[in-house]
């Protein structure tokens, strides 16, 4: 008998690739233009990392349950 949860393996790898992505690629970002950038233009540039990945994120779940029939299914309700 399968349990329901919130999070099956396949969201799990998405969230997962989405940390690791956003992790290193703020990374070469903040040390390759670190010594170029002031303080104002770093968090300037964190923040729109960050709404970028939050995007990517969305995307590729929205996608993902569409595509495994689970985003107007009545489990989910």
């Amino acid at each position: 008998m399968k349990t329901t949860t919130s999070f099956d393996f396949l969201e799990s790898l998405i969230v997962l690739s989405c940390v690791v992505g956003f992790g290193y690629t703020l990374y070469s970002f903040l040390t390759f233009a670190a010594s170029q950038l002031d303080f104002v233009q770093i968090i300037f540039a964190v923040f729109i990392w960050v709404i970028a990945w939050q995007i990517i994120g969305a995307v590729l779940f929205f996608a993902y349950r569409l595509g495994s029939g689970r985003l107007f299914s009545k489990a989910n309700k």
